[in-house]
């Protein structure tokens, strides 16, 4: 499961870098109100480039799951400290703390 998402996610990722590289660049212009109108062209590009970044963040979001599944799994199953049979177990000294009244 884990190579499949990695070999997934190089996949997305190229593509993610293609379609990226392969968009026209805007112009800039020095008048300050055509930046603040939005752009109504959707070009395929556009889409592609949403589609892609989509699956690109919830593949890494699904590899962050499993890894942190695996590493839980892993502290689960890791041995705990082994006592010889020779040393005796340690004990804490008692307290006497006496209560306020």
């Amino acid at each position: 499961m884990r190579l499949l998402l990695l070999a997934f996610h190089i996949v997305v990722t190229l593509i993610l870098i293609g379609v990226i590289l392969f968009q026209k660049g805007e112009n800039v212009s020095s008048e300050s109100i055509k930046s603040f109108v939005p752009r109504t062209g959707n070009s395929l590009l556009t889409r592609i480039t949403a589609v892609t970044a989509f699956f690109f963040m919830a593949d890494c979001v699904l590899i962050a799951i499993l890894i942190r599944d695996e590493a839980l799994i892993r502290a689960k199953n890791k041995p705990g400290p082994i006592q010889s049979a020779s040393t005796p177990p340690v004990s804490l000294p008692p307290t006497n703390i006496v209560p306020e009244k």
